[in-house]
């Protein structure tokens, strides 16, 4: 029986498919290896990035952070985007701030940008330096991100003479007092009014003084509603608005009046007690005699303004019969009397040569000039 013959492998022949399979998988690898890195070969190179690069100023442990609590904070604080405001390595600003006209701040605040080169405009002057001396950057207690509070202790950083001597006067304007804001009268950025109130002053006044206001004690006119409707306007009002008899901050005078005028419906009279009237009229108006009073309100020779209000014990003032700011009638004559409290009946009917008039404190009388 022939035996199996075993069948060896000739190594001649081995050697050459074991280089060619060696080829094979160094060739794929390659292929593989420059499929994974051919995005990367295409763009240039980039620098590797340090872990310290992927954190912001704040959690890079290189700036201490604020606390926010409780705080108002300037959007691009809280959400960590410092390059919104600050450039990364050199600015000409302290704190590498932005040129803040240029691209700081009025890149998002554009509609506070205002330059005194425009006609109608004047900036406030420390919009033109910097915003930050009244605003702080990252977070503050006070709306707006004011520095101070209140306001006033921010604005009186320049104007310290005038509203540090308003505030120590006894009378002072609710929106002046401590915890209120100057802006809500005076534009803070630009104006074209004398200092740099929102508008027309009589519109700033009644923006507020069309509501139900309460202050002393008694209720404060609606003075919007009143000038709206009344045919008989007081000419200050329209010559310098209601700054020409009140001070908007504070007053030694009750009702924030500019100077002297009586509170009550008496006093005895003295012409420094009326001052405030003698800045448009004529005193002559209440203390000449005869026919030569600059005043229609006579009977003859009779002055009866002086009547009224020139007496040494008890003088009528002038809002006794008139109104300040407007009515229905003529000369600003009341359709009441009021004594505190108490409120009577005034009806006054002019005539060709004078009136007849008749009101709670006495009956009906008339005169003829």
């Amino acid at each position: 029986m022939v035996g199996a013959i075993e069948s060896k492998p000739n190594r001649k022949d081995q050697a050459p498919r074991s280089r060619l399979i060696e080829r094979l998988v160094g060739l794929a690898v390659a292929v593989i290896a420059c499929a994974a890195i051919a995005p990367v070969c295409a763009q240039p190179l980039q620098p590797d990035i340090d872990q310290h690069y992927q954190k912001t100023c704040l959690t890079a442990g290189c700036h201490e952070s604020e606390s926010t609590v409780g705080l108002m904070v300037h959007p691009p604080y809280l959400e960590g985007k410092c390059l919104a405001c600050h450039l990364g390595h050199d600015s000409e600003e302290l704190g590498l701030l932005k040129p803040v006209f240029e691209e700081g701040c009025v890149e998002c605040h554009g509609a506070v940008q205002t330059t005194g080169d425009e006609a109608s405009h004047a900036a406030h002057p420390p919009l033109n330096a910097s915003c930050s001396e009244c605003h702080a950057p990252h977070t503050s207690p006070q709306r707006a991100l004011l520095r101070e509070a209140p306001a006033l202790n921010d604005c009186a950083k320049c104007h310290s003479g005038t509203l540090r001597d308003d505030e120590a006067k006894p009378h002072r304007h609710a929106h002046f007092e401590a915890m209120n804001q100057c802006g809500e009268c005076h534009s803070v950025h630009s104006g074209s009014g004398d200092a740099f109130i929102r508008g027309d002053i009589t519109e700033t006044c009644t923006s507020c003084h069309r509501l139900s206001i309460r202050s002393n004690g008694r209720d404060l006119e609606n003075v919007a509603e009143r000038l709206k409707d009344a045919p008989v306007v007081h000419g200050a009002i329209g010559q310098g608005g209601c700054a020409a008899c009140h001070t908007p901050h504070g007053s030694i005078s009750p009702k924030l009046l500019r100077t002297g005028y009586p509170e009550g419906p008496y006093i005895a009279y003295q012409r420094e007690s009326y001052n405030v009237c003698w800045a448009c009229h004529d005193p002559q108006l209440v203390e000449a005699e005869g026919s030569e009073a600059p005043t229609a309100f006579r009977d003859g020779e009779v002055n009866l303004h002086r009547t009224h209000v020139v007496e040494p014990e008890k003088g009528r003032a002038c809002h006794l019969c008139h109104r300040t700011h407007g009515t229905e009638a003529m000369h600003l004559v009341r359709d009441e009397v009021s004594f505190n409290r108490w409120t009577g009946p005034l009806v006054w009917k002019p005539e060709v040569d004078g009136a007849v008039c008749t009101t709670a404190c006495h009956r009906e009388l008339a005169y003829e000039r």
